[in-house]
Order: structure tokens, then sequence, then C-alpha cells
């Protein structure tokens, strides 16, 4: 009876989190526990939008295949493995992708092994190819995709991980494209990042040089692109990120741990030295930790005053970097699952007085705690921080340690004010190629600014439209086809309405 009572109190507790955060909503599949919900992947984005994703629904059938439109409760897809438990590993690295419109994922039906199946949204997942026949598997994960074609590394017991290819179009099985470290030894360590055209991953040639390695498909060559840290050791490239048209990744030399870029062209150059010394400027950490906003480079990375890291940010143009602005004043430490989300930046961080929580940062009001699931000290700790569309989903720690279980926010639902707005704005046709036309009606006389941004908060376009004129028409050939959103604001800069718009 104790029992129950101190299950229901933490259940009111975590319910009170919720109600006091303004567009947030829990999917709890485990009620008395975590489903833990994993590899949280957008499907469909184009057509409103799914989210597909692992979980534990506490029944015994372990790590599943889910789909969740957003509204209604995630719906399990298939037990693929209901005998043996669950049907994907826990510690996979990227085990998931989308390519044309259809999921490839690493599932164990608990006779084949982990090998690679595919979901198209519609029928049952089926597998594609059973690569080490047998309940070994093949253990098939960081996958990426480049002109079609699904890369990925695999393994069996006489090469060990190496990287692999496989044409859905084709249908032809899979193929071994690498073997830098003969025999039973793995070579390839993942990170796998498509840029220019290439593959690029961590490798050992079988030194222990774990250094930064491409793979050319159009003439089925490996080569080693830099040995950043000659030696047995290596430099261990992590963090592999591709923003306007560079590549930049973690990677440790004589100066430990820092932020590197490369062109495409000339070698990798160091940019930070955060902490002079052979000691780290930048975590080594998995989760993501570099991303764009506005045109400049934000990163997780050290700094030497108090030894604690914060969000730092990096000018292209002139190529300084620095404590992002604002950032130290509020206590916020080792920025986590940094993500373009809203004309913002999301972020997990580190608060002593909050614990891990999501933080939301731009350059003008600085870092922001969105929000403490878990009141007080204890942590709720943001993770997978996805975008589709409107809606942030993340993975978190129920208040009172109930579980840990999806959510989604929605931050129009706190940041559009509506303020004595009568009107109409209508942006049409919706979804659009080559024009679009951009109209205003009010009830009075009133001139707002319109603001078209991209999902990272880059801004594409702006105007202003009176409620007299007649309707703009915006050229949108130049946009990369995606979803944009609009922005209306009068004229003190309170913020009216927001809307998207679909690019074909």
């Amino acid at each position: 009876m104790r029992v129950s009572f101190i299950i229901l109190l933490f259940l009111a507790i975590g319910n009170l989190a919720l109600a006091q955060t303004p567009g947030l909503k829990k999917f709890d599949l485990n009620k008395v526990g975590s489903s833990y919900p994993l590899y949280l992947t957008p499907f469909n984005a184009a057509n409103g939008g799914k989210i597909c994703f692992f979980a534990d629904e506490g029944i015994g059938d372990g790590f599943e295949l889910y789909t969740c439109d957003g509204v209604n409760q995630p719906v399990l897809v298939l037990d693929l493995n209901p005998l043996a438990g669950s049907a994907v590993e826990q510690y996979s690295n990227r085990p998931t992708i989308v390519l044309n419109n259809k999921l490839y994922f690493t599932g164990n039906s608990g006779t084949t092994g982990p090998e690679i199946y595919v979901f198209n949204g519609a029928t049952m997942p089926t597998l594609v190819q059973d690569i080490v026949t047998g309940s070994e598997g093949s253990d098939p994960d960081d996958y990426v995709a480049l002109n079609g074609v699904l890369y990925f590394c695999a393994r069996n017991s006489n090469i060990g991980y190496e990287l692999w290819s496989y044409d859905p179009v084709a249908a032809t099985p899979a193929n071994q494209l690498t073997d830098i470290n003969p025999g039973p030894d793995s070579s390839v360590n993942g990170n796998l990042t498509v840029f220019n055209n290439k593959i690029y991953f961590t490798a050992d040639s079988g030194i222990g040089n774990n250094e930064l390695f491409e793979f050319d498909p159009v003439f089925a060559n490996t080569s080693l692109l830099a040995d950043i840290k000659a030696g047995p050791a290596g430099s261990w490239p992590q963090n592999l990120t591709v923003i306007n048209g560079k590549m930049y990744f973690s990677a440790a030399d004589s100066a430990g741990r820092e932020l590197w870029v490369y062109d495409g062209t000339n070698n990798p150059a160091r940019i930070t030295d955060a902490v002079r010394g052979f000691r780290d400027g930048i975590p080594s950490r998995s989760e993501t930790i570099i991303a764009s906003m506005n045109g400049k480079i934000y990163f997780n990375a050290k700094d030497s005053n108090d030894n604690n890291y914060y969000l730092f940010t990096y000018d292209e143009t002139t190529g300084n970097y620095g404590l992002a602005p604002k950032i130290k004043t509020t206590g916020s430490q080792d920025p986590l699952w940094i993500t373009p989300y809203g004309g913002k930046l999301y972020f997990s961080a580190y608060n002593q007085a909050t614990g891990y929580e999501l933080w939301s940062y731009d350059t003008t009001d600085g870092a922001k705690q969105v929000m403490d699931l878990c009141t007080g000290t204890n942590s709720s700790d943001p993770k997978e921080l996805t975008v589709i569309g409107n809606d942030l989903y993340f993975r978190a720690q129920e208040c009172g340690g109930v579980g840990t279980e999806l959510f989604k926010f929605n931050y129009t639902e706190v940041s559009v004010k509506n303020v004595s707005f009568a009107g109409d704005i209508r942006v049409f046709p919706n979804p659009a190629s080559e024009y679009v036309n951009l109209s205003f009606k009010g009830k009075k006389q009133e001139t707002l600014h319109i603001v078209f941004t991209d999902q990272a908060g880059k801004k594409v376009n702006e105007c202003n439209i009176s409620s007299d004129m007649p309707a703009i028409t915006i050229n949108i050939k130049s946009w990369v086809p995606g979803m944009y959103y609009y922005t209306a604001y009068n004229k003190d800069g309170v913020k009216y309405m927001m809307g998207k718009l679909v690019k074909n």
C-alpha cells in the first residue's frame, strides 16, 4: 500500500511539472518504469511527420519499434523478437536511417541475429539481408546515405568491423568495401559522415592509430585523410558535423582534444586551443556538441578560467572563437545535444541548482532554462533532441524517478503571444516551388514585419507588409527544398504569430 502511494505521489509531482511547462507533452509507455525511448528518427517529415523509435513497454517484450504522430500514444509496429527479448541493442551508435521514405534499421528477430530490416510505414518490417547467417548477426551500425545507397559498419568473425554498402534500387547483396586492418580484428570505429560526395569515418589500420579515413564511391578507393596525431595512439576523430560546406570535428593532438575543420581540399586544421597544454578543450562525448545558428558555429568547450565546459562560438569569417555572449552568467555547464530549433539553440545543460535540464540560447537573451522536469537538484537529463516541423522531441527522466519517457515540446505555444492581433496572414500556394504570395488583411491599419527562417533558424527572407497593400510575391527558387517558418512582428517587435511553408 505504501509503495503504491509513493508511486502515485511521484506521478502527481511529474504531472505538476508538465502542467507548469507550456507546450510540453509526455508519452508514457511504461507507467511504473522506464520505456527508455532510443534512436529517435524523423519519419515521413514532409507529410506532417512521425517519429520512429525503439522502446520497452515493460511487458517483457524488450525494446521494439514504435511510431508516434505527436498527438496520440505511440503505436507498436511489430514485436520483431517475441521470444528472446529486444529487437535492438540498447548501446548501438546509429542503427536507424530514413532513405526514400523507408526506415532502415538494425533488428534482431531472435534467429538472424542483428541484421538490416526495412519499414515502409504501412506494412510490417522485413529482413533486407542476413549478412552473417545464423544467430550471430553482422551488427550493422552507423548508417549514412549517399546518392541513394546505404553505407554502414558491419562485421563477421573473419574480418571484424568494416565499411559496407547496400543499394536498395539494385537490391543486390550488401557489399564489403574495406578491409583496412586485414584479419579478424576490426578497423572501422564508426562516426560515418557524408561530406563532399565521400564517406568519412574513424578507423585503425592495425597499429592503434585511429585516424580519419575517407572512401570515394566513384573510384571505390579508401585512404587515410590525415595522420593528425602520429604514432600508435591516434587522434580518435569524433563528432563529425558538416556545416556550410565544411566538416567540423573534434580530435586530439599535442594540444589535447580540440575543434578541427576540413574544407574538402586542404589538410584538416585545428581551430581551437581552448585549454593550453596537453589538456582537452573539447569534451570526449558522443552526443551532439557541434551545431550552427545564423552563420556561426557553436560548440561545447572548456573555459580555462574555471575548468568547466560552456557553449562557445566560432566565426568562420574572422576566425575568432570564444564563450558565447551571456552564456556564462547562467551557470549552465556542459551543453550536450546542441540542436537548432525555432530560431534558437536548444540543449541539455547542467546547473548546480537544477541538474541536467533543457536550455535554450540566442544572442539576444543569452541562455535560459526552458523547463525543470525534476525539480531541485535531480536531473531529467534530456537526450536525443530531435526536430520534426514545429516540435522538439527528446528522451528525459520523469520527475520522481518513475522512469525515462518520450517528450514533445512546441515552442510556438510558449513564445507566440498573439497580442491585440486581429487579422489574417496568408502565405500561398503552400507547398510551393518557385514563388509564394504573402497577404495581410487586418481590421485596423497596421504594418507587420515578416521574417522567413529555415529549420536551423537562419533568416532566408524578410519584408514589411501593410493591411492596405495587395499581396506580395516572394521568389523562393533558390531555397533548398524542405520546411521553413514565417513569423510576424508588429511595429514594437511583439511576435504576433507563426506559420510554416513547405518548399518543394
